[in-house]
């Protein structure tokens, strides 16, 4: 029994440590969307 409490344990804390790293990740990606997108904006009005 005890085994099958840690296994579910050590799921729930990888599933949690990526959903984590997903998270900590897409701020970081944020602003360069912006940044591409306000380039992609000068270049269209020249």
């Amino acid at each position: 029994m005890m085994k099958i409490l840690y296994a579910t344990a050590l799921s729930l804390l990888l599933t949690f440590g990526i959903s984590n790293l997903s998270l900590a990740q897409t701020p970081d990606n944020t602003p360069r969307t912006s940044i591409s997108l306000e380039h992609g904006s000068h270049s269209l009005g020249g």
